[in-house]
């Protein structure tokens, strides 16, 4: 990816993207969940809400701080991240342009990411061309390809891939700024949704499938924090 080089190599931080597994280990997830009352009382829709800040555009390793946020100028459609109610901490970016952004936590051991979630404009024309198009590039890389549905629903987004294993790209945005690739050993999961006549497509990649049980409590934190801006 060319993300795939920020993803994976640069990142004590960050990105690099692609059933279950038993155990679920969730050390690094819960390092990472605020304690107790505080993630509680974050999480209430009732709690009031600062001024989001736009994150800046570039390709440097930026700390993500667990507050609110807009989607780079230019992206459309236009998201916010409301990280305090993830109940999530240590969120970083490697990427973030028009075409797409990412948002990823570290793995306990090693430079590597835990995962990785992609914010992406598609190059198709609609969700239901772009989940296609996904389909397709993962049956030509050879991974394990099932429709699934997922936590993104409050988005529209709630169809999407299941992709175990394989080798190749499947998912690029619009301008090439972050492609994503199937790897073996890995697991990524699209979802797709269409807004105001835009595209959206969510990537959430794991470099390692054992982590998927961790993977999907923070999918389940992320969803609830990410809204289309008004």
């Amino acid at each position: 990816m060319r993300i795939r080089v920020l993803l994976v190599a640069a990142l004590p931080a960050l990105l690099a993207l692609t059933g279950c597994s038993g155990d679920d280990g969730g050390h690094a997830a819960e390092a990472r969940t605020t304690s107790g009352s505080s993630a509680s009382a974050s999480a209430s829709p009732s709690a009031s809400t600062p001024a989001p800040v736009r994150l800046p555009g570039g390709k440097d390793d930026l700390d993500v701080e667990a507050s609110s946020h807009l989607s780079p100028e230019g992206f459309a459609p236009d998201l916010q991240l409301d990280l305090q109610y993830s109940g999530i901490v240590g969120w970083t970016s490697v990427h973030r342009g028009a075409d797409a952004f990412d948002l990823g936590l570290p793995a306990d051991k090693g430079d590597g990411p835990l995962v990785a979630v992609a914010f992406v404009v598609p190059p198709q024309a609609s969700a239901a061309e772009a989940l296609a198009a996904v389909r397709d590039s993962a049956h030509r890389a050879g991974a394990q390809v099932r429709d699934i549905t997922g936590p993104f629903g409050d988005l529209g987004a709630g169809a999407g891939v299941d992709l175990v294993g394989g080798e190749g790209q499947v998912v690029t945005s619009s301008e090439g700024g972050i492609a994503l690739d199937a790897v073996q050993g890995g697991r990524l999961q699209v979802f797709a949704t269409d807004q105001g006549g835009s595209p959206l497509v969510i990537a959430v990649f794991a470099p390692e499938t054992g982590a998927w049980p961790q993977v999907k409590d923070v999918m389940a934190g992320l969803s609830g924090a990410v809204t289309f801006a008004e």
